[in-house]
């Protein structure tokens, strides 16, 4: 929606430099990690959530359906932790499809409905990621820099390119 509004011409984007730490009057943003999981290693997603986790924010975990095990497993987590919750909404995703952009933008509003969220920014992870920094270092980062975006966009590929670049061909 932001980069809609500078293409039309409206609105002048903002070359300001980037902060690296917050004023010490900056109230600490609130974020919310947007995680979706869809492999069975448990001990690959507990190693993320250990370090990302912390109690001022909140973790939305989406599990494909086809996991069971590991979506028995991640509802424990709700009675311990009241800032995680995990989806009872679950869609099954295909890397790089379609699908995968509806189960986020599902995950995405459902969280976004919670009541006692209300989150500074959104985090979207799977169980692949891990941060190079920690969660106090990304939270001083985001505070220096409330109200901006960080999207990474890519250009559009052919069907062609994308099965040649996915592997799909072999």
């Amino acid at each position: 929606m932001t980069s809609s509004v500078y293409e039309t011409g409206l609105a002048k984007r903002s070359q300001q430099p980037l902060k690296l730490y917050p004023s010490p009057k900056d109230k600490p943003v609130r974020i919310a990690s947007l995680l979706m999981f869809h492999k069975r290693n448990l001990r690959q997603v507990r190693r993320l959530l250990r370090a990302i986790y912390d109690r001022n924010h909140h973790y939305y975990i989406h599990i494909d359906p086809k996991q069971h095990y590991l979506f028995r497993e991640l509802l424990k987590l709700e009675k311990d932790f009241p800032n995680i919750h995990v989806s009872r909404q679950r869609h099954t995703i295909t890397w790089g499809c379609f699908t995968q952009l509806q189960a986020l933008l599902s995950a995405m509003k459902h969280l976004l409905s919670l009541p006692s969220w209300n989150p500074d920014f959104i985090l979207n992870m799977s169980e692949s990621d891990f941060p190079i920094k920690t969660i106090t270092k990304l939270t001083q980062f985001l505070t220096a820099n409330r109200g901006r975006n960080f999207i990474l966009m890519q250009r559009m590929v052919t069907v062609d390119e994308f099965i040649n670049k996915a592997g799909y061909d072999k």
